[in-house]
């Protein structure tokens, strides 16, 4: 009876936990597109173009800025699912590294090593200065503050809910003004529909990691030459011999496993990206025959629509910059310094591995990718 119990309060807190997602993920992504609207409408304006700083830069920023501020906060409890909304859905979707990594490629592509490698640079760079920021930001408040824990919980609860609904404002004003405004047209429409099914994907694959870790037992490190003694249940074996025998009857994927709870990479991380990115390369050639900008009154097909969608809405959401940030700037997986570095070079090295041969198949078709 309580094993019952306790698996229908896991699946209402899991349904609870996908509803908060799927309402988050549309506010992530309407912010993310008004932003990058709005770097298009400067540059357009402006007659400027993009080099280091690409469409998605400021969205990034943004994210990780409201990723490094919940990172401590202590008002929301980590796991329920107002906090999962705001991190994993709202940061995740303003966020966006297939993105990111498809215009560096395309940069790659062109070939603009200059630009790429500047973007590069400042892809990385800028999110992890401003969820620095953002964390500091919320060290100032929590430090500040004389009042009871009580009363500081309610204050904070009342800023992030303020702050949620203020977004939530904000995406259903671009929602009804872009309505009624000619460049933005039905592909924007697909991609915020679409949205949420990258969302739940990539919270799936940490929940799906959290699962078979959980099953997973690092085995003790071995004991000293002086502690092996032959008290071993094999005959004419000490306990150090058996030990190694043991050791070497593991499966190679038992192994790979315990490598990998060991060292705390977060691999959910880094398979979302990069399946963000796969699907990314797979619809770049239809996409890339739609406008890549926003400001734009010309209109593709269906299919080239909803290539643009999925690229934008399901890719963008799938894919995220905050996690990526908070797990290696953040320390929050608890990897080492050098894991660290190798966990963020080889995400962007894989990324562009899955997105450059579609930019350099675009380019030599004469189809610039958006």
């Amino acid at each position: 009876m309580g094993c019952c119990s306790s698996s229908s309060k896991g699946s209402v807190s899991n349904t609870r936990i996908v509803c908060v997602l799927v309402m988050m993920s549309y506010v992530g992504c309407m912010v993310r597109m008004t932003l990058a609207a709005l770097s298009d409408s400067i540059v357009h304006l402006g007659g400027f173009e993009y080099a280091a700083v690409y469409r998605d830069s400021v969205s990034n920023m943004v994210g990780c800025f409201l990723m490094g501020f919940m990172a401590t906060q202590g008002a929301i409890a980590a796991g329920t699912p107002l906090f999962v909304g705001i991190t994993t859905g709202m940061c995740g979707c303003i966020t966006t590294f297939s993105g990111w990594v498809a215009t560096v490629s395309c940069e790659l592509a062109a070939p603009k090593f200059a630009t790429a490698i500047t973007c590069t640079i400042f892809g990385w760079s800028s999110p992890v200065a401003f969820y620095i920021c953002g964390r500091h930001c919320g060290e100032l408040i929590k430090k500040k503050s004389v009042l009871d824990y009580q009363h500081r919980r309610a204050i904070h609860l009342s800023i992030l809910v303020a702050l949620s609904l203020f977004l939530c404002f904000c995406a259903t004003a671009m929602a009804a003004i872009t309505w009624y405004i000619a460049h933005f047209t039905r592909r924007y429409w697909f991609a915020i529909a679409i949205c949420p099914a990258g969302t739940i994907v990539r919270w799936s694959l940490g929940k799906l990691s959290a699962n078979i870790l959980s099953k997973v037992v690092v085995p003790t490190p071995p004991p000293s030459d002086s502690s092996c003694i032959n008290s071993s249940i094999i005959p004419g074996t000490n306990d150090c011999e058996q030990q190694s025998l043991q050791e070497s009857e593991v499966s190679c994927g038992r192994k790979l496993l315990i490598m990998w709870k060991s060292g705390k990479v977060p691999f959910q991380t880094l398979a979302a990206n990069l399946l963000a990115c796969a699907i990314y390369a797979v619809v770049m050639e239809p996409a890339g025959k739609t406008p890549g900008t926003y400001i734009t009154t010309e209109s593709g097909t269906l299919t080239q629509d909803w290539a643009w969608a999925i690229a934008v809405g399901f890719c963008g959401c799938c894919s995220t910059v905050s996690t990526w940030v908070h797990e290696s700037a953040g320390s929050s997986a608890g990897m080492r310094r050098w894991v660290t570095y190798l966990y963020c070079i080889f995400s962007v090295i894989l990324g562009m591995c899955a997105l450059l041969p579609a930019a350099l198949m675009c380019y030599c078709a004469g189809k610039e990718p958006s």
